[in-house]
């Protein structure tokens, strides 16, 4: 019969590692993980909160240029702008752009002729921005439902804590 055997490194006896080790080094792994899984998720939530306030912002002031040009101060969208849709955004057949993540999505489209909103999705959660270029509350306002982890996003990029209109410069 074959047998095998295993000759142990020089000056050791043996050269696995025992149970015990393993746990340590597995609990180790999983206190890691646990306390930088969350920082992570804030992290991508506030990177793409900047890219919806950036996209929200290129809106309100493309439009802004569209406003002194052709005297309309009708909001509009990026097929009637002079900027062309951000990578990733498609249209769709009732007027909205929409860019897909793996959970969620960016959602942007007119509700009327005075307002447009930045739709997002972060993490489950609702946040809207809105853009609106006539007074009163011109500007971008960002909306968080009295939720309080999209209330903090808002907040750190400037909104107020009232969730009023609020001109981001």
């Amino acid at each position: 019969m074959n047998k095998i055997y295993q000759k142990p490194f020089p000056g050791e006896k043996n050269a696995g590692f025992t149970l015990i080790e393993l746990l340590v080094v597995i609990l180790i792994i999983g206190i890691l993980s646990a306390v930088a899984l969350p920082q992570y998720r804030k992290t991508v939530d506030k990177a793409r909160f900047q890219e919806v306030l950036l996209l929200a912002r290129d809106l309100y002031h493309a439009n802004q240029r569209r406003m002194l040009e052709t005297g309309s101060a009708e909001i509009a969208l990026w097929n009637e702008l002079d900027i062309g849709s951000p990578a990733g955004f498609t249209p769709e057949e009732n007027g909205k752009w929409r860019k897909q993540y793996a959970s969620h999505y960016i959602s942007v489209y007119k509700v009327s002729d005075e307002i447009a909103y930045v739709y997002w999705y972060p993490s489950g959660k609702d946040m809207n921005l809105s853009i609106k270029l006539r007074e009163p509350f011109r500007g971008v306002r960002c909306a968080y439902h009295n939720d309080d982890y999209v209330k903090k996003l808002c907040e750190a990029f400037g909104a107020n804590s009232s969730n009023k209109w609020t001109l981001f410069k």
